[in-house]
């Protein structure tokens, strides 16, 4: 998620945690940013759970829903996003009720770029990425070749950090595309910089990690492939 993430966020990130929930309420409601009125409500929603990636805060989840329909957004959304939250209990339903109020979407539609889609046995590979134990045992592989997105990865990233990198690079080119995509020019401002600014990495340097990865898949394919040959007589 890009507001876990994006590096001129860094400073609210920590400040947002220490408010009580009463002043994120006020905050969300008042403010004209919209990343920060997504990271309070965020917030609000409460991030004392293991594993989250934001600093620990105890929500109060009711005043997120009471929050956003307040800010306007129509019921029949609100209650498609609650009952969203209420079966997952993850923050993006509750962020695409507020993106709904914010993003005028254009008529016509646009693909993303899709890279040919090879089988791996009976998967399909993009469904072998780096939440799966193969899927991130073949990123670690690609990283001891000659490939050059492990070249990259290399000389830029800390070793611990390389095959997230990578997982996050290939979730770019390959099982986060989408057909028929629905732009606006906020969904275009944000789809640029999740794609670019929340690698880790400067922006051109990104923009080289996807041409790179996506000129890899070849090589990155048949190391899954081998890795899943190996699976199977295990």
């Amino acid at each position: 998620m890009s507001l876990e993430t994006l590096p001129h966020l860094e400073p609210q990130r920590r400040e947002f945690a220490a408010m009580p929930n009463s002043r994120l309420r006020l905050l969300a409601l008042t403010t004209d940013n919209l990343h920060h009125r997504a990271l309070a409500l965020v917030y609000l929603l409460g991030t004392d759970r293991p594993g989250h990636a934001l600093p620990a805060h105890r929500g109060e989840p009711g005043l997120v829903f009471d929050l956003l329909d307040e800010l306007g957004v129509a019921p029949t959304t609100l209650a498609i996003c609650r009952e969203g939250h209420k079966k997952t209990g993850e923050a993006l339903p509750p962020l695409v009720a507020l993106l709904a109020l914010e993003n005028g979407l254009r008529a016509e539609t646009t693909n993303d770029p899709f890279p040919p889609e090879t089988l791996i046995g009976d998967c399909p590979g993009w469904a072998l990425d780096m939440f799966t134990r193969e899927g991130k045992a073949a990123l670690t592989r690609l990283l001891s070749t000659h490939a050059g997105i492990a070249g990259m990865a290399s000389s830029l990233i800390p070793k611990p950090q390389r095959v997230r990198f990578l997982g996050q690079v290939l979730f770019r080119v390959e099982g986060g595309v989408l057909a028929n995509r629905v732009g606006g020019d906020l969904a275009d401002r944000l789809h640029a910089q999740l794609m670019f600014d929340t690698l880790g990495v400067e922006p051109h340097h990104a923009v080289q990690a996807l041409d790179l990865m996506r000129g890899d898949l070849p090589l990155l394919n048949r190391i899954r492939k081998t890795i899943m040959k190996e699976a199977d007589h295990a």
